[in-house]
């Protein structure tokens, strides 16, 4: 009972030790709808995004409100990250071919799919090789959507110094002209079959507002499973663990687990009386 109270307390105080960064966005072309959700839309089509999620998922729909079907060009449709371009599409596919080779020793191979083989006296070496793909484009019929998540907005934490401290976090503020980070969506769609005749939505979008948080600060828990305080489709997070709360948290729970080490010794030996 005793090392399972201490490994309750060594993981709750270790996994506590983390701080939060939300990043809040905005646009000065796009606009927000009733449930907060960034959306544009002109007489073809609507997308509408959401981008909660651990380094920002860039998630839209894009929907056909025409009676004629759409079709986009992928190979002309970008994601763009402070200026760099970013294709939606890559005309190579690649492949891995397996080479199986006498050997003094078995081979057991299980792969991620669940699938396994045993190859006696083998061993396995792979081949990764590229072959070119048509011309991409996704139909859109009439009054249906499409809906897309290819890139992270960002994968890393843009601000690295820890201010955050147990309800009281720290706010940076940025526009359009100094944010650290600009991100747009540029899509080629058109009537035409044969791709031509494209018209282009291009809907830019910045970091306007970094939070850094505690972990208190940034979720918790209900009846009804974890609440996370600052969710909107509009913003999106990430953390990294606090490497000096860490060390002192590790502290404690040592200094804590000697105390209770000490106790239960003492309880043995009276016990033992």
């Amino acid at each position: 009972m005793l090392r399972l109270l201490l490994f309750a307390i060594l993981t709750t105080t270790i996994s506590s030790c983390k701080v939060y960064q939300v990043f809040e966005t905005d646009s000065s072309k796009v606009a927000k709808d009733s449930a907060k959700n960034f959306f544009y839309e002109n007489d073809d089509v609507k997308l509408i995004y959401n981008f909660w999620s651990k380094g920002g998922d860039f998630y839209f729909t894009m929907l056909n409100k025409t009676d004629k079907p759409i079709y986009i060009d992928w190979a002309k449709s970008n994601f763009i990250k402070n200026n760099i371009a970013k294709d939606y599409w890559k005309d190579v596919t690649y492949s891995v071919s397996r080479t199986i080779s006498s050997t003094m020793d078995d081979v057991i191979i299980l792969d991620k799919g669940g699938n396994s083989g045993f190859f006696p006296n083998a061993t396995i070496s792979n081949t990764r090789g590229k072959s070119e793909r048509p011309r991409p484009n996704a139909q859109i019929p009439p009054h249906a959507a499409v809906s897309v998540s290819s890139f992270n907005i960002s994968n890393y934490i843009l601000y690295k110094k820890n201010t955050a401290h147990a309800g009281k976090g720290e706010e940076l503020i940025y526009d359009s002209m100094s944010t650290p980070l600009q991100f747009r969506n540029y899509i080629g769609y058109t009537f035409d079959k044969n791709l031509d005749s494209l018209k282009f939505v291009d809907n830019n979008f910045w970091i306007k507002k970094i939070t850094i948080m505690t972990e208190g600060e940034f979720k918790r828990k209900s009846n009804d499973g974890i609440h996370y305080v600052h969710q909107s489709p509009t913003a999106f997070y990430d953390y990294m663990r606090d490497k000096r709360r860490t060390a002192i948290a590790k502290g404690s729970v040592v200094a804590t687990v000697l105390g209770l080490t000490g106790i239960g010794i003492l309880i043995g030996v009276l016990s033992g009386r």
